[in-house]
């Protein structure tokens, strides 16, 4: 191992070796893991050997400079997530007689959640799928998404980036993309299916959930303005016009005792009238765990062979992001307000093309994208936004320059200690890698670079009278301290026993800057919902939130920045 740590070999141009070397320090990686997690067995140990093993032949590779040739069947791959500079693996499955001249089907697969779930124990792929597989001739991928983010925040980012380096590596057909998971999968599958659904030909949801509120047994109403947005952004019942013209099947056990059935019914409920598409499913007495009479069903086989991605001519579509601005054939690229629900509708009537919008200020349209039928219609706009025209737009939409904490990690960053106690500085560190199952960047303070503060949002821990730099930040904000008292807009609060975070555009850079003071954000918060509720800024008390599902922080204010910098509470 420590020969192999040793080895310094820079990360190679060549796209191909450059794979190689990321699955390499992926290796090293899971071998420092197991030795430091893992209870010293037999087990553990044949696993490091096997993963010792697979290292030292990436690196004789890499050496060499001769790409390993992938192999069919199961493989561990990884990629470079530049975020926070991590290697992240994923598993694939290339059919038996896999040939780089045809083109294949892609079932991404979205995995459940354990608690004990980490980068060594996770990649079994469930019974019975890579047998779908070869029936539908498909390859299958199975992202890691940081382990149990839910597939939200940078956890959907990394399934995103997997379906791309699937892309690059392998003869995928980009039509025929099915985006299928069980139980916190198919919640995956809801999540992503919903803020993308022109990527898929078809969504599988087994065991799943797509309602926060209904989940929880939660009145919208009586949860807080930010954490309505911050919720409606990720899940699908706030989406649910974006899912209508997307095949969509649901299968769910009726005595499933983990995710009740009521959840899939609901779900049905809510999406059954305006999709044709939609089919649902109940396994009699099946539980939760019914994934291997799914993947066996001919009706699925025909059903994957059959569904192909197809854009609508007449839809609806609603984004809460600028992330999912994506609307089929056109893209918001300017929302109207900040955190606030853009809307579009469209309808193809008498040969023309009638756009509405609501919460719109500027729309593109591709007419490559569009379907054929319509592409050279007339567009008539039935209320006032910017119409513009481009040839194969790339979608605008990334993260709001005044958007909620976890936006910040969407984008390279680092952990910077501001002050901060070192003990204190290694739990948020280490608050980081339980979430995400990596390390961050990190630094002190007096030791950035100018590069850095390009490079890098800057998570900055520690107080504005230990740390120039939170000083500098908070004079172009609208939120002040002084020595005892958190002053936001009219309202103060004690800074002894509470906490702040906020996240800013940086004062140097087009970056983006996140300040965290005083009391740590909800010790006994659930680490894999960690950074869920927090918005553009918020002050906390030391006490978690009792009406709070995961055990958050609770909130004395909160809310976002509009696009001038200024509060919206």
């Amino acid at each position: 191992m420590k020969k192999l740590s040793g080895t310094q070999i820079a990360r190679p141009d060549n796209y191909e070796l450059a794979n190689d070397w990321d699955l390499f320090q992926f290796k090293l990686k899971k071998v420092r893991h197991l030795l430091q997690f893992y209870k010293t067995s037999e087990a553990v140990l044949e696993a490091v050997d096997s993963e010792l093993k697979q290292a030292e032949a990436l690196k004789e590779a890499l050496e060499k400079k001769t790409a390993l040739k992938p192999k069919p069947g199961i493989a561990e791959e990884a990629y470079l997530d530049d975020t926070d500079g991590s290697p992240q693996p994923f598993i694939r499955y290339l059919p038996q007689e896999y040939d780089k001249g045809s083109k294949y089907p892609l079932i991404v697969y979205l995995h459940g959640y354990s608690p004990y779930l980490d980068i060594a124990n996770w990649g079994s792929m469930p019974e019975g799928i890579t047998e779908l597989a070869d029936k539908v001739d498909a390859c299958i991928v199975m992202p890691f998404a940081r382990g149990n983010t839910d597939f939200q925040g940078i956890g959907e980012q990394d399934v995103l980036n997997v379906i791309r380096q699937m892309e690059k590596r392998y003869n995928i057909d980009g039509d025929r993309i099915i985006l299928a998971g069980m139980s916190m999968g198919g919640m995956g599958v809801w999540t992503i299916g919903s803020h993308y659904p022109h990527l898929f030909a078809g969504l599988l949801v087994v065991s799943g959930r797509g309602d926060f509120y209904f989940w929880h047994k939660i009145n919208r109403s009586s949860v807080p303005a930010y954490k309505q947005w911050l919720i409606d952004k990720e899940f699908a019942a706030s989406h649910i016009p974006n899912l209508r013209n997307l095949p969509v099947w649901i299968f769910h056990g009726t005595a499933d005792t983990l995710i009740s059935v009521e959840e899939a019914r609901h779900m049905k409920e809510l999406l059954s009238p305006g999709n044709p598409l939609f089919k649902y499913q109940e396994i009699a007495d099946g539980d939760h765990w019914i994934h291997e009479p799914v993947f066996s069903n001919k009706d699925v086989i025909d059903w994957i062979k059959n569904i192909r991605r197809k854009n609508p001519e007449s839809f609806e579509y609603v984004a809460y992001h600028p992330a999912y601005s994506q609307a089929f054939w056109l893209d918001i690229s300017g929302f109207a307000g900040n955190c606030q629900p853009a809307k579009i509708q469209v309808n193809v009537k008498d040969d023309k093309v009638l756009i509405r919008t609501s919460g719109v200020k500027e729309l593109v349209i591709d007419r490559n994208k569009m379907p054929e039928r319509i592409r050279k219609f007339p567009v008539v706009k039935g209320n006032d936004f910017i119409l513009k025209e481009s040839k194969d737009f790339k979608s605008a939409g990334n993260a709001y320059d005044m958007g909620p904490v976890k936006d910040a990690f969407l984008e390279p960053f680092m952990f910077v200690n501001a002050g901060m106690k070192d003990s204190e500085f290694g739990q948020r560190v280490f608050e980081w890698y339980k979430f995400a199952k990596s390390l961050p960047r990190i630094k002190n303070e007096k030791e950035l670079t100018e590069q850095d503060r390009k490079e890098f949002n800057l998570f900055l821990f520690g107080e504005p009278e230990t740390s120039p730099m939170i000083e500098e930040v908070l004079r172009s904000t609208p939120i002040k301290f002084t020595k005892d008292e958190f002053l936001i807009g009219d309202k103060k609060f004690p800074r002894g026993g509470n906490g702040l975070y906020l996240k800013y555009k940086s004062p140097w850079t087009p970056k983006s800057v996140v300040i965290q003071c005083g009391a740590p954000w909800s010790k006994s918060c659930s680490e894999n919902h960690r950074y869920d509720f927090l918005p553009g800024y918020i002050v906390y008390s030391e006490e978690s939130d009792p009406n709070d599902p995961f055990g958050c922080g609770k909130a004395l204010i909160g809310g976002f920045f509009d696009k001038d910098g200024k509060l919206i509470q």
